[in-house]
């Protein structure tokens, strides 16, 4: 097994289809829940050039960023915005950082929990999702905000320590970004290895050893998911570029598929399942 950490990038367009907020947000859910699933850690959203409706990026960004983050810590991170008003509609993650422990008593040093770091009457303290908020040790270079933080002490206090989150052992979440082209982004990012998914592609059923070894021997892998309307090939043609020219693979995953087209998130599932296979088989 090895231990590739997995990005995807989709387009702002993604939700071009849904009649409203609603449809939206669930559809938003559905991404949330694959890329959790497969223990995705970044999802990048691109602008789809042949779309208007720039707004959607940003939607899109709030509704992913709000359902990672856990429930307790929303009511800092999210003032009321009319982009959250179906947000409960979201499946909830239940990632490792969605801890469901709220007793002190099932709390122990050395537990690691998100929280959010505040200031008061000159101290500093962490709200971790417990009946009371943590005292803040190793107060350097501390800002306000989202932190991770290993628990110190319970009792006779209950205190904490800011740790770096590259640092968890275990998946932990991801992160958004919005971006502009695809092909910058690739371009700024590599070398790390980029699957284009197309169902222009070579079949995954006669590349799949090929995609294995690559997947085994990169650290980091991005991939790469077209719009409801436009596969890769037409988004980067508008970019000035072709999809031979960022990817190291173009892939067809579901050969021979029985529908006219594949939505994003049905292409999300799909694909990350299957290299979520390879990534676990052992190279034979």
């Amino acid at each position: 097994m090895t231990n590739t950490e997995l990005w995807v990038a989709i387009p702002d367009s993604t939700l071009m289809e849904c009649v409203d907020l609603k449809e939206k947000t669930e559809k938003a859910g559905y991404i949330a829940r694959a890329c959790a699933i497969h223990r995705v850690t970044r999802i990048y959203i691109y602008h789809d050039r042949g779309e208007r409706r720039r707004e959607d990026q940003r939607l899109l960004s709030i509704l992913l960023q709000y359902v990672e983050a856990p429930q307790y810590l929303r009511k800092h991170l999210f003032p009321k915005m009319p982009e959250l008003a179906y947000a409960g509609l979201m499946p909830p993650l239940r990632t490792p950082s969605h801890l469901v422990k709220t007793d002190l008593s099932e709390v122990k040093a050395g537990d690691i929990r998100e929280g959010y770091c505040y200031r008061r009457s000159g101290t500093y303290y962490v709200d971790v999702g417990l009946p009371k908020p943590a005292h803040l040790l190793h107060k350097e270079n501390v800002g306000i905000g989202r932190v991770a933080v290993k628990i110190e002490a319970v009792e006779p206090e209950l205190t904490c320590s800011i740790i770096d989150r590259s640092g968890i052992k275990g998946y932990w979440g991801f992160t958004v970004k919005q971006t502009e082209d695809l092909s910058k982004l690739v371009r700024s990012l590599k070398p790390i290895l980029v699957i284009a998914t197309s169902r222009l592609g070579q079949p995954i059923t006669e590349n799949w050893r090929l995609l294995q070894n690559m997947l085994h021997s990169s650290e980091k892998c991005l991939i790469l998911f077209g719009s409801p309307k436009r596969g890769l090939q037409e988004i980067l043609r508008d970019e000035g570029t072709t999809i031979q020219n960022i990817a190291n693979l173009i892939l067809n995953f579901v050969p021979n598929q029985g529908t006219a087209t594949i939505r994003t998130e049905e292409a999300i599932y799909l694909v990350l399942g299957v290299i979520n296979f390879l990534i676990h088989l052992p190279i034979s």
